[in-house]
């Protein structure tokens, strides 16, 4: 293999898709997969609509990406293999249609009350389960196409697709993973074209290939991205974000010509609890393709877009460093209890301040002021163990000599902890009772 894929995970990008239900994202995708037929270079083409902008380095109003120092497997002229895995083909079309619509607008475990955008306990554990099964889905279908990679110089598209039945057929004869899943993964799998021109259905059997694994999901919750980015993080893949900028009117217009639409309070609900991807809070959203969803969009839009992905598989995702000294692992435990001082010192600060506003504002009683300072004190709590268990991505804090850098850094984590503590807490406040 060249020496630039010595890394496997390189010929690879995990792509997730974020937006409302109705923002188009799998029409953009079908776009997206419908561009790449057309064999184009990532350097083709001129910018001529500013409507889609990017999080990335990449600047995408250019006609080309800065990759002086890093080159991609797109770059490489190897042409991707397009693996789509929507969810809603995920969760069984015998659910009745309420309960499809319920289950499929899950969020993470933030509670047990319910998913916070209105769905009871029940629907949304359906749901939780669904999602679970799928990322172990997706997890084994990377652990075996990096091995792939490790093991032959380049794969062909004919490869790479044997690759993945395999696996998943392994899956269902394991049976360890629910089988309504992994059967749905297949079923839609085996009718793609995986990028290629669809009068040609057959798969190439000679060039390299690199492999562009997109979820096409809501994904309105930072942490059920993130999920997929420490995938990213453990088998070295490009991660990329599409984001479609859609306003609540236009989701819930095009939301009633669907076949399963969502209720409409379910989208309202849906765009307030919206975390849109910014790297300011979390530096591992670096790049994200923010979509115009209103726009009609032409082939140069969808060129920027793939340009994106073509920097984040030029630059994948971070892998984890394995601790082998004791040296390195005093220095990490002094790090972490350096990043844990200061969450801690702003996390109090925080807990200080809602408790002097309230005092200020709503003039609550000893018992009331009593049950905020616990309910705060638990948070701060929580994010403390998340950070120090790894499962918060917060901004680094530098030490260097020059201050300005310095003190710019320490700002960045104070103001990211601030505001994930208010999230945190504005989400209890909506799951009490009242």
């Amino acid at each position: 293999m060249d020496d630039k894929y010595q890394h496997p995970g390189c010929c690879i990008c995990l792509v997730v898709m974020c937006g409302l239900p109705g923002a188009g994202k799998t029409t953009l995708t079908k776009k997206l997969i419908s561009c790449n037929s057309l064999n184009f270079k990532c350097t083709s083409g001129s910018a001529t609509s500013s409507s889609d902008t990017s999080t990335s380095t990449c600047d995408t109003s250019a006609s080309t990406c800065d990759t002086s120092t890093s080159t991609s497997a797109l770059m490489m002229a190897k042409t991707p293999s397009i693996l789509l895995v929507q969810f809603d083909d995920i969760i069984p079309r015998e659910l009745p249609v309420n309960d499809r619509v319920a289950a499929r607008q899950d969020t993470d475990d933030r509670s047990d009350k319910g998913d916070g955008i209105g769905n009871n306990k029940a629907s949304s554990t359906i749901w939780k389960q669904y999602r679970k099964d799928t990322h172990s889905v997706i997890e084994r279908l990377l652990n075996r196409v990096t091995q792939s990679y490790k093991n032959s110089e380049c794969l062909t598209q004919k490869s790479l697709h044997d690759n993945v039945i395999s696996t998943l057929e392994t899956l269902c004869e394991e049976n360890a993973i629910n089988g309504t899943v992994v059967e749905a993964i297949r079923n839609a799998i085996m009718k793609q074209t995986w990028g290629s021109d669809p009068e040609e259905m057959d798969l190439k059997q000679e060039g390299c290939e690199c492999l562009v694994l997109i979820l096409d999901d809501n994904m309105f919750y930072r942490s059920m991205r993130f999920e997929y980015y420490q995938l990213a993080r453990k088998y070295g893949t490009g991660f990329a974000q599409i984001y479609l900028q859609c306003p609540v009117s236009i989701a819930m217009a095009r939301n009633e010509s669907r076949e399963y639409p969502v209720a409409m309070d379910t989208i309202i609900n849906m765009a307030s609890n919206m975390e849109v991807p910014d790297p300011v809070k979390a530096p591992w959203e670096e790049y994200t393709s923010v979509v115009d969803a209103e726009k009609q969009w032409s082939e140069d839009d969808l060129k920027r877009i793939w340009r994106v992905i073509d920097q984040a598989l030029a630059k994948p995702a971070p892998p984890y460093q394995e601790i082998d000294t004791k040296e390195q692992e005093e220095s990490r435990k002094a790090s972490l209890a350096s990043v844990l001082h200061q969450a801690d010192v702003t996390l109090r600060k925080s807990v200080a301040e809602m408790i002097k506003t309230n005092k200020s504002q709503n003039q609550p009683s000893k018992l009331e002021l009593q049950q905020l300072a616990r309910t705060l004190n638990g948070l701060r709590t929580e994010i403390l163990n998340e950070i120090r268990h790894n499962q918060l991505d917060v901004p680094p804090i530098l030490t260097c000599e020059d201050q300005e850098t310095q003190q710019t850094q320490n700002k960045n984590f104070q103001d990211f902890i601030r505001e994930h503590f208010r999230i945190r807490y504005t989400d209890v406040r909506k799951e009490t009772p009242r």
